[in-house]
């Protein structure tokens, strides 16, 4: 069985947060929390992501050191 990744991102150069989900997929842009569930802006829009689906979020000022950050404990 193959498990894909799909990646959601943000405006290019932005500042992203990452947010890592239950199912495997990673998603970025800023994120917002409101109540039980997180908004993530996105370039063209904006998403909401109830928090039981979210395995981990990684708020970063430098985005590339975020996906660095998810990637390796990925492989732990």
């Amino acid at each position: 069985l193959f498990m894909g990744v799909i990646v959601l991102q943000a405006a290019p150069g932005a500042k992203a947060d990452v947010i890592a989900l239950h199912d495997g997929r990673i998603v970025e842009g800023k994120v917002e929390e409101a109540g039980d569930f997180y908004r993530l802006h996105l370039q063209n829009g904006t998403i909401t992501i109830p928090s039981v689906k979210i395995k981990e979020i990684l708020k970063d000022d430098d985005g590339e050191l975020s996906r660095k950050k998810l990637k390796e404990r990925s492989h732990e």
